[in-house]
């Protein structure tokens, strides 16, 4: 069996909520990992839990691979920053204790819904014949992100040139910006019922300054976009351990985002054409129901194309630059 040089980093706190059939994101994220990659049992396994009261630190430990850790949960609010500064923190001590040449984090709400085989090498492979990418996107959108919350704040779906790899596979070079924030046209005709100033399931909040946001400008619709996301996001890649090793001894962020924005500074990010899997806990769907999130998944199961449309190189959008000032953007909610 191939053992790959990646090191595979999994953050957990409280991973056994979201269940499905009984079984919680993490059992789901490990259990559809390993029918996609069998590989996962010989490689350089990391686990790394704050003090998870629920179970999943147990679940953890009888794995019969990885190795396994528990430290405590660093202590900051609000909660979103809570969050994105343990991932960052958990993930900092894999990057910096690795020897492997490849990192992979991935976090515990994470379905790998098909045996797209081949794709950790063609990540490899971009990643040593092309300098200038230092990370490789495998992460796919439902169709809810696709077309009810078009470019969501995260947005993977913007790409500027398509390039053919050594053994001749093609993949997306991913679009970059200099703006900070943006106004993307959606090309989708919103209804009143897609509007909601909370911003929930499915919806949008409308004609606040606030990311994720949309706007009617000329009779089209608008959404206000972070330009850093469309490089480096908190998982859902593989990349060159050395260059995240560079950004966190220059710049030593304190979180995703500060990360995300050092990482714009010196990279590109490519996408293959086709995706590995689907985050089913992000964001409102950790409140739906069980039904909810079993239909979220079901939907990408048999889904064959990647999140960028088509395989086809749209017109550049003509963003609108905007100007605001950056404690004015809330781009956690």
């Amino acid at each position: 069996m191939k053992k790959y040089p990646i090191t595979i980093h999994i953050g957990n706190y409280n991973g056994m909520r979201d269940q499905i059939n009984g079984k919680g994101r993490l059992q789901l994220t490990v259990e559809s990992f390993l029918n996609c990659v069998p590989e996962l049992r010989n490689m350089d396994v990391r686990f790394i839990d704050n003090d998870s009261q629920d179970g999943s630190w147990e679940y953890i430990k009888s794995l019969p691979f990885g190795t396994k850790e528990q430290v405590s949960q660093i202590k900051v609010e609000p909660r979103w920053l809570l969050i994105t500064v343990n991932n960052l923190a958990n993930m900092r001590k894999s990057i910096e204790t690795s020897d492997l040449p490849y990192f992979w984090n991935v976090e515990n709400d994470t379905y790998f819904f098909r045996r797209n085989e081949g794709f950790i090498d063609r990540a490899i492979e971009i990643l040593e014949t092309n300098s200038d990418i230092g990370l490789v996107h495998m992460r796919r959108f439902t169709n809810i992100d696709e077309h009810d919350l078009p470019g969501i704040p995260r947005n993977l779906n913007r790409f500027s040139e398509i390039r053919v790899a050594p053994s001749g596979f093609s993949f997306y070079l991913m679009e970059r910006r200099p703006e900070y924030a943006l106004w993307i046209p959606t090309g989708i005709n919103f209804t009143e019922n897609q509007f909601d100033a909370e911003a929930g399931y499915g919806k949008c909040p409308k004609g606040i300054i606030q990311i994720g946001a949309v706007r009617e400008r000329d009779g089209e619709f608008e959404r206000l976009l972070t330009e850093h996301w469309n490089g480096y996001t908190s998982n859902g890649w593989i990349a060159r351990r050395a260059d995240l090793k560079f950004l966190i001894e220059e710049y030593n962020p304190l979180g995703e985002r500060q990360m995300s924005m050092a990482f714009k500074k010196h990279f590109r990010a490519a996408k293959l054409t086709r995706d590995v899997f689907i985050e089913f806990g992000w964001k409102a769907r950790t409140a739906a129901d069980e039904e909810e999130r079993r239909k979220t998944l079901e939907s990408a199961a048999d889904e064959e194309d990647s999140s960028v449309r088509y395989g086809k190189i749209s017109p550049p959008y003509e963003g609108v630059y905007m100007d605001v000032p950056e404690d004015k953007l809330d781009i956690y909610s």
